[in-house]
């Protein structure tokens, strides 16, 4: 529930406009009344505090490739470690039909990232001339 008025389509000028804690204020609450449209059940193995932090990694990282990237298919996506909005952001990429070469300190992590469709190189390793590289940091 970042932006509850968007439920389909292109970001328009009102739908940004609703996004929550920025325009609209009284989201700072312990309890706030919004529509059914707005929310969602979130699987129960998770926390409330849990479950809160998907909308933001998940925002963050369409942001960086669909809205402020415009990662097309056969870029090249670079994530950092495997958090959260990396995490978000190599299946937003690959499901945008980006390739992605994900970095970690941890050979166990990069194995569990390749088997979400990453491609495991370390930072040294060369990216071809001429591709289109798209860095996702998190935090940034």
């Amino acid at each position: 529930m970042v932006a509850p008025k968007w439920l389909g389509g292109g970001l328009t000028r009102e739908i940004a406009q609703s996004v929550l804690g920025t325009t609209i204020n009284g989201v700072l609450a312990e309890y706030i009344v919004l529509s059914e449209e707005a929310v969602l059940r979130f699987p129960p193995h998770l926390s409330f505090e849990e479950a809160a932090t998907l909308p933001c990694a998940a925002a963050t990282a369409w942001n960086a490739l669909a809205g402020q990237g415009s990662v097309k298919a056969g870029d090249t996506v670079l994530i950092q470690g495997s958090g959260g909005v990396s995490l978000f952001a190599l299946q937003f990429a690959r499901l945008l039909g980006a390739r992605v070469i994900a970095t970690s300190s941890s050979d166990q992590k990069l194995e569990r990232i390749s088997g979400l469709g990453a491609s495991p190189e370390s930072t040294t390793s060369p990216i071809p001339t001429g591709t289109r590289t798209y860095f996702v940091k998190p935090g940034a």
